[in-house]
């Protein structure tokens, strides 16, 4: 295991992240905490990613309230930029789907896709909502570039 670890470090840190990500939507879901027993991390696994674990619990409880109208997506954009901080990497995946689009711009991106790929949402809620949120963000950035394809065209 060791070897592994030291010729493949991304793939340690991908399997990583893939712990935390299920704890966290095992813990979280749309109605409410799960409240069911949760998964046993170690204690070195668990403290090394409770601020990843943190951020995204934070995010996919304002990706519930937009979902649920009970914040608009600028609010939820206030939210998500609260909880990234002044980490400029928190962009990077969007920046380079969008070379053009400045940081206030990838941020209410980063919302649409937070949303967009919300799990714990009924896909009812999120096939009604993403259009309006859409429709937001293009009244806001109206020359901006388009979602791609698979943005929409992958079933909810």
């Amino acid at each position: 295991m060791k070897a592994l670890r030291t010729a493949y470090p991304s793939l340690t840190v991908l399997a990583l992240a893939g712990l935390a990500a299920t704890w966290v939507a095992a813990r979280h879901s749309f109605g409410g905490p799960d409240t069911s027993s949760p998964i046993d991390l170690p204690p070195g696994l668990s403290a090394a990613n409770d601020p990843v674990i943190h951020r995204v619990a934070m995010k996919q409880e304002v990706a519930t309230a937009l979902l649920r109208g009970e914040i608009n997506l600028s609010g939820a954009v206030a939210r998500f930029r609260d909880v990234n901080g002044d980490n400029p990497a928190r962009y990077a995946l969007l920046r380079e789907q969008y070379p053009r689009a400045g940081d206030e711009e990838l941020c209410f991106r980063q919302v649409l896709h937070f949303v967009r790929w919300h799990d714990r949402s009924p896909s009812s809620l999120v096939a009604t909502r993403l259009p309006q949120l859409e429709a937001e963000f293009f009244a806001r950035f109206p020359g901006s570039d388009p979602f791609p394809g698979w943005f929409r065209n992958v079933s909810l």
